[in-house]
């Protein structure tokens, strides 16, 4: 799962409205509304859907633009990883732990 910061910078009247979208989006968490005009949020999704979910955001009525402000796909990056070896994360904490 990758996670995101994110600002949406919205018109003024619109930021409540905008919030309170984003706030019923289920990957998206919002954080309050800073300087009147934007609305602090973190999305979870994989990382393959994340511009997908910006330009959707992008979209809302009230919404002038977005700007990430934090991208991270560690954990996507471990997983594969993982995968590619054909042990999972949990096998591989145990062979730790008892070495």
């Amino acid at each position: 799962m990758a996670i995101m910061g994110f600002l949406v910078h919205t018109l003024p009247e619109e930021s409540r409205t905008v919030e309170a979208t984003l706030g019923r989006m289920k990957e998206i968490t919002t954080y309050g509304i800073h300087q009147e005009v934007y609305v602090v949020a973190v999305a979870e999704a994989p990382h393959e859907e994340m511009e997908k979910l910006l330009e959707q955001v992008k979209t809302l009525q009230g919404v002038l633009t977005t700007y990430v402000t934090s991208l991270s796909i560690e954990d996507e990056l471990f997983a594969d990883t993982d995968a590619c070896s054909g042990e999972n994360s949990s096998d591989a904490v145990r062979r730790e732990d008892s070495a």
